[in-house]
C-alpha cells in the first residue's frame, strides 16, 4: 500500500503516532519505501496529541528519524 501511494500520488503525508508496535512498523515501512522508491513526494510526520517528555528529552534523534514532528494544541 505504501509503495502504491508513493508511486501513484503526486504527494503523500504519512501521519503516524508512536504508541505501539503497529506505529513503529508503519514508520519503519514508510522510511524503507522512501529509501527504496523515492522520497521527493512524501513526508513521514510524527503527530503528538500533546508535548511529551520522550520527545523533549530526545528531540534531535526524533527530528532525524521523522521528516517533521507536529504537536497538537
Amino acid at each position: 500500500m505504501v509503495r502504491k501511494l508513493i508511486t501513484e500520488k503526486e504527494y503523500v503525508e504519512f501521519l503516524i503516532g508512536r504508541d505501539g508496535e503497529f506505529d513503529q512498523i508503519v514508520a519503519s515501512t514508510v522510511r524503507r519505501a522512501k529509501c527504496d522508491i523515492r522520497d521527493d513526494n512524501c513526508e513521514l510526520i510524527w503527530v503528538l496529541a500533546y508535548p511529551k517528555a520522550e520527545y523533549a528529552n530526545n528531540a534531535d534523534s526524533f527530528d532525524e528519524y521523522y521528516d517533521s514532528v507536529e504537536i497538537c494544541d
